[in-house]
């Protein structure tokens, strides 16, 4: 990554807003790239930026914030030219974020869940746009949570979709705002792959998966996937509200304040609309297919974190049906990231293209070896394909 050239004068408005001081002015500063992994294409870089600034007439103060560097790559020719980000309507759409932000939409939520603070942004050019935050423990090394404490932060996302329940009528006319979210992903993940595996037999026939996912989970995945425009069509039927649409742990940071033990949330880029219990989907999947829930755990979670989602819904005025709540996790967990798995598996076989050894790459950065890897990642794939089963025999399916 290279570092952004920073100067006073781009650093002061910020600075002043981090520190609530309208006359501070920056002195020092380093910034330094955020050793985190970057998954979105379109975000160029994460940096943390440190400096001192004079504020009349007291001392020399410290200030801390992250910026965000978004970038839209060109992607004419590839899987992603169309339907990912190019368009407001797109569910990866570039400058998602920094609109929603703009909007001061986030900024309703306060507590139990709240965004991260943002101290401004800015057009760099046609193609980049900057966004400056509140400075979180953003690092690969944090601790990961436990089962409580993820189901702790479930409470505070079913308070959020409680208390975005009257916002719909605000957020669902913006030309940004995210709609059909789900939608969009699974159509990109058929694009690159997905459907190739769930129609090819020989994929799930490599070494590395043959004895690890038996049948039933293989139809499980074909099964949900053949499904996926009732399933679609039937989250679209389901009572509407403001949503996240990427709660995993990653995204997620604990607030202490004096009224207690809430969560901030940062990455907002596919802020928008979706039924009652999308958030709490992502919320379960997510945690379990990019590890931050262990397989052995992954039934407890969704138990624990389900029961936690429905009681922040019910504190915050919430009074609908249970049932659709438990489908719409279930149906989005289960589409979200068996059409993500399958994409996984077509990667694996030389007829779809060019072969990528993930389950290598995963080993290395792990620190760990490719048949404990592989062993972990299959026993999460059969837990999602009982959550797909889950959503499928609550609907007709031809």
């Amino acid at each position: 990554m290279t570092v952004p050239v920073l100067t006073a004068e781009r650093l002061a408005p910020v600075v002043r807003r981090a520190l609530d001081a309208p006359d501070a002015r920056p002195l020092e500063w380093s910034c330094d790239p955020l050793e985190v992994d970057l998954v979105n294409p379109l975000t160029a870089g994460l940096y943390r930026v440190v400096g001192t600034a004079q504020v009349a007439p007291g001392p020399v103060r410290l200030w801390r914030v992250v910026l965000k560097v978004i970038e839209h790559p060109d992607f004419s020719g590839s899987e992603l030219e169309s339907g990912y980000a190019e368009l407001p309507q797109d569910w990866n759409y570039w400058r998602r974020e920094v609109l929603a932000y703009r909007s001061g939409l986030p900024d309703r939520f306060t507590w139990p869940l709240r965004p991260a603070r943002c101290l401004g942004t800015e057009d760099v050019d046609d193609s980049t746009v900057w966004l400056w935050l509140e400075e979180l423990d953003a690092t690969s090394r944090r601790p990961r949570w436990s089962l409580q404490e993820l189901a702790d932060s479930a409470y505070d996302l079913g308070a959020f979709s409680a208390q975005g329940l009257p916002m719909v009528g605000d957020v669902e006319p913006l030309p940004w705002a995210a709609r059909e979210w789900l939608r969009g992903w699974v159509a990109t993940a058929r694009r690159r792959g997905a459907d190739h595996a769930v129609a090819h037999d020989a994929c799930w026939n490599h070494p590395l998966l043959r004895d690890r996912l038996p049948a039933s989970a293989l139809d499980s995945c074909a099964r949900v996937l053949g499904a996926a425009d009732l399933l679609l069509d039937r989250l679209d039927s389901l009572p509407r509200t403001v949503a996240h649409h990427d709660t995993q742990w990653n995204n997620l940071f604990r607030d202490i304040r004096p009224q207690g033990r809430g969560t901030v949330a940062i990455d907002w880029s596919f802020f928008g609309i979706g039924a009652v219990g999308e958030d709490l989907g992502h919320h379960i999947g997510v945690n379990l297919f990019f590890g931050a829930v262990r397989p052995i755990d992954a039934r407890e979670h969704d138990e624990t974190a389900t029961e936690s989602y429905l009681a922040g819904l019910r504190a915050y005025g919430w009074r609908g049906h249970e049932r659709e709540v438990r489908f719409a996790a279930s149906a989005t967990a289960a589409l979200q990231l068996l059409s993500w798995a399958s994409c996984f598996v077509a990667r694996l076989c030389p007829e779809y293209g060019e072969v990528w050894r993930w389950p290598e790459e995963m080993a290395e950065e792990q620190s760990s070896d490719v048949d404990s890897v592989m062993d972990t990642w299959c026993e999460t794939v059969r837990f999602l394909a009982t959550l797909g089963e889950r959503a499928t025999g609550s609907i007709p399916v031809p």
